[in-house]
């Protein structure tokens, strides 16, 4: 009897050794993954999408990878670029996170030198605040740059006499897309930018009227586009519009501003191609439902594709991201020379997505 009680209590000490071990090889495997969105203030729609879709990326790759434990740890820049700046450096020395997603433009552009000097992978959404470079970040967004140029010839094709305006925000993420629409349409193209905190849209609007525009193209932050629509409006203009898609993610804004949106029945659009999983769509709206999802797509592939290359040096990372194309939920994914994601795009009547 006491011989099989000791026998017992060894299967018991051993079996409490190996799931003692398990333990801490689990723990041992833990990856922190921090991500800083915009939770708060007037984009915070979008950067709910992109903490939702964030969630379903940690959920998934644990569920393929049990001997794994990522964790999700989020943070908020509120489109303050200060507190963007704060939030990268308390998941670095707090948190100790192991891979850090600034997706929020306003933090990118305070961090830029931080982490190209630490020669960090660093995956972001929207739009860089500077000139792009052969870097260590890569926008997982379709880069807008090329569908501009395209856009600014598309527009003086159209229109082959007359003035073009380019109106445009003082902005230093907006201003690189009006100047590269301004550059695709030529000499005939003028731009007009927007400055921060404008309250009188009226004399913008006669400023541009006053050069007697056959079309006027916006690429400016949403609010300001539309403010700048109905002082136009107001003043009764006859000059055709073209829009970039920032229109149709932020219409909202245009239908608060202008109440009736007639005034974009004959505007066109450079639509940005999407190719978004309908499976994702699926699950995105059974996990969180359907108001708004909008770069949940991208976010989800921004997480899958740093636990992808968690385990890579620098230097072997961007040899990968340079000769691979990354197939995700939002499509394939092949980024250029200056780590920016190939865009595919066409030009398309407005009204189709009011």
């Amino acid at each position: 009897m006491i011989r099989l009680l000791m026998r017992c209590c060894i299967v018991v000490i051993a079996w409490l050794f190996v799931m003692h071990g398990r333990a801490q090889d689990r723990s041992a495997r833990v990856t922190r993954v921090g991500f800083i969105t915009v939770l708060s203030g007037e984009y915070s729609d979008v950067g709910q999408a992109t903490a939702n879709g964030a969630r379903l990326a940690i959920k998934d790759y644990n569920s393929a990878n049990p001997a794994e434990d990522v964790r999700l740890i989020l943070e908020d820049d509120g489109g303050d670029p200060k507190k963007g700046l704060s939030a990268f450096q308390k998941l670095r020395t707090v948190n100790k996170a192991e891979i850090i997603l600034p997706i929020s433009t306003f933090t990118i552009g305070s961090i830029r030198e931080l982490v190209n000097r630490e020669r960090r992978i660093t995956l972001i959404l929207g739009n860089e605040p500077y000139e792009p470079t052969d870097d260590y970040i890569y926008m997982l967004t379709p880069s807008a740059i090329p569908a501009d140029v395209a856009f600014g010839k598309h527009i003086a094709k159209t229109n082959p006499v007359g003035k073009i305006m380019v109106v445009t925000s003082e902005n230093q993420a907006i201003i690189r897309f009006g100047r590269a629409l301004r550059e695709g349409a030529g000499a005939r193209a003028e731009i007009i930018e927007l400055p921060s905190g404008l309250t009188d849209y009226r004399s913008i609007a006669l400023a541009i009227l006053a050069k007697g525009p056959v079309a006027i193209a916006f690429v400016a932050l949403p609010r300001e586009s539309a403010l700048t629509l109905k002082a136009l409006r107001e003043l009764h203009f006859t000059s055709k519009l073209y829009f970039d898609e920032s229109v149709i993610n932020s219409i909202t804004d245009f239908k608060t501003i202008l109440g009736d949106l007639s005034v974009l029945n004959s505007a066109e659009l450079l639509k940005l191609a999407s190719h978004v999983d309908p499976i994702f769509v699926d699950r995105y709206v059974r996990a969180f439902g359907g108001n708004s999802r909008l770069w949940a797509d991208y976010a989800y592939d921004a997480v899958q594709l740093a636990l992808k290359l968690k385990e890579k040096r620098p230097e072997e990372a961007r040899e990968w991201l340079a000769n691979n194309v990354y197939s995700g939920v939002s499509g394939e994914i092949q980024f250029d020379e200056r780590g920016l994601r190939r865009p595919e795009y066409s030009f398309v009547p407005l009204k189709d997505y009011l």
